[in-house]
């Protein structure tokens, strides 16, 4: 009973994950007012500071529904920032235990090693999806505000940590 349990949940992973995110967009681009103007890049607004402006955040974008024990997909990174999100959130962990490791993006508790999530992402394939969607007229309206992205650092080790520096330069540079 419990394999066949087990065997079923692996099976509807793919129709639950496209559910959660047709849930997700409904749910939201009822909201989304895409003729807006683009108050940054007025003449009116140059002299203001960051505190006078309203940014639309997000707590781990890379979660397709549950923030623990469930799935995470760079789709939904991809639909967050294209919803005008401008503050997202990652966790950074060490892929395995060893010294010469890669990090990746999950979601995880401070140890560092240990994932909470059913799979975890490259942060070549995250930092990627970022720097293509937020930065692109194609895909967002404001593609010239900036974007602050908050690492959750939860590794100590410095060859992995080194590795994440390279492939932020790499695509946010």
């Amino acid at each position: 009973l419990l394999l066949f349990g087990f065997i079923t949940y692996k099976l509807l992973r793919p129709k639950r994950t496209t559910e959660q995110i047709f849930n997700f967009e409904t749910a939201f681009t009822q909201y989304i007012n895409r003729d807006q103007i683009d108050f940054c890049n007025s003449d009116k607004y140059k002299n203001t500071i960051l505190a006078d402006y309203y940014i639309s955040s997000s707590y781990n974008p890379i979660s397709i529904g549950y923030l623990k024990y469930d799935y995470v997909s760079t789709n939904m990174i991809e639909k967050t920032i294209i919803y005008g999100n401008r503050y997202i959130e990652l966790e950074i962990l060490d892929k395995e235990i060893h010294n010469n490791t890669i990090p990746v993006i999950g979601i995880g508790n401070e140890e560092g090693y240990i994932t909470n999530s059913q799979n975890v992402l490259s942060c070549e394939e995250v930092f990627k999806t970022i720097s293509e969607v937020a930065f692109s007229q194609r895909y967002v309206n404001n593609y010239r505000d900036p974007l602050f992205i908050f690492l959750n650092l939860k590794t100590q080790n410095i060859s992995t940590l080194n590795k994440l520096n390279n492939i932020i330069i790499k695509y946010l540079n």
